[in-house]
């Protein structure tokens, strides 16, 4: 009787488990859905489209935002859309899109099947119908904690000079998710500046690894007319400890650009005499100085050095900027 009970109890809880591990589970639906993804492709190029997908709209958008796609899930593939089948299965081996409007009966554009070949939380690999490879990742996995773990993305060697003239690795450009400000600037003071969209992220440039922390450049804007970068003190937690303006450049103008070294970080800025503030818009020529400015990295926090008296900075040649000057493709900030 006792062996009776004991076996009715196990296959009791072995219900109860086995129920749970089901209903546990997520779906494809669900890792596709509630997320924006990023496509790379084969070739190794990475453009800037992404797709937000919904349970049952696939939402592409690069700079401008497109129309809402439909979508289902099918375990066969399929020549026409079944608009009755979306929403209505959560497990499939394809992904079924919705054509182009009046494209209907085109064998290409009427309808997309995209073969699933890797689906999880982070990365969702597709077989296009002309058998290209493309891989979408997660933009909720590029988060600090992604850029600085393990072979996530690359990491450089130091010192590293920023400059206009440095590009984005391949497969570099990735966008980050954080809270740092976004702005480009609108004055040569810069004092005045905007924010750029909430479609706007920032890019990861480079990561260093210092040891216990990391520093992790990303950049805004664009890659060399209106651009600014944040260098970014990062522990290994994944938590911002603390930024520093690094490189501005507004109409192709640059004045501001660093230099990191292990220890210290060296800041160029272009300063006018004048405190009046002067629009990007309308410079011809201004006069003033290139100042430097030097920081220490070796704690938690970027902490500013008086390595440079006062005499020093006071004796820094005035120097009349011009837009050329400072378009100036071969010159960094220092060299002006």
């Amino acid at each position: 009787m006792k062996k009776r009970l004991l076996y009715i109890v196990a296959l009791i809880l072995t219900g109860i488990t086995h129920s749970a591990f089901i209903y546990g589970q997520s779906t494809d639906l669900d890792k596709l859905q509630g997320k924006t993804w990023r496509w790379h492709w084969d070739y190794g190029y990475s453009d800037y489209k992404y797709s937000r997908i919904a349970q049952t709209i696939m939402h592409d958008y690069s700079n401008e935002p497109s129309d809402d796609i439909s979508f289902y899930l099918s375990n066969t593939p399929e020549t026409t859309f079944d608009y009755s089948k979306v929403g209505k299965v959560e497990n499939g081996r394809y992904i079924i899109k919705e054509g182009y409007p009046g494209y209907e009966n085109d064998p290409h554009f009427g309808i997309f099947v995209y073969e699933i070949v890797k689906l999880d939380n982070a990365e969702l690999i597709l077989k296009l119908s002309n058998g290209s490879i493309a891989t979408l990742k997660a933009l909720d996995v590029f988060t600090m904690k992604y850029i600085i773990t393990g072979n996530n993305t690359p990491t450089g060697t130091l010192p590293f000079s920023g400059s206009r003239n440095r590009k984005f690795l391949e497969d570099g450009a990735v966008p980050v998710n954080h809270t740092i400000a976004d702005r480009i600037y609108k004055n040569v003071q810069l004092t005045q500046s905007d924010y750029l969209s909430s479609q706007k992220r920032g890019k990861f440039l480079r990561k260093f690894n210092l040891g216990s922390n990391f520093i992790v450049v990303v950049t805004f804007g664009d890659q060399s007319e209106n651009r600014t970068d944040v260098i970014c003190l990062v522990n290994s937690l994944g938590n911002v400890l603390s930024t520093l303006e690094g490189l501005v450049i507004v109409d192709g103008m640059m004045v501001k650009n660093y230099t990191i070294l292990p220890d210290k970080v060296h800041i160029y800025q272009v300063v006018p005499d004048s405190s009046t503030s002067l629009s990007f818009d309308d410079v011809s020529f201004f006069d003033g100085k290139v100042v430097p400015y030097l920081y220490d990295i070796s704690g938690s926090s970027f902490v500013k050095i008086d390595a440079y008296t006062q005499s020093q900075l006071q004796s820094t040649s005035t120097k009349r900027f011009t837009k050329g000057l400072l378009s100036n493709p071969d010159k960094d900030v220092q060299n002006y």
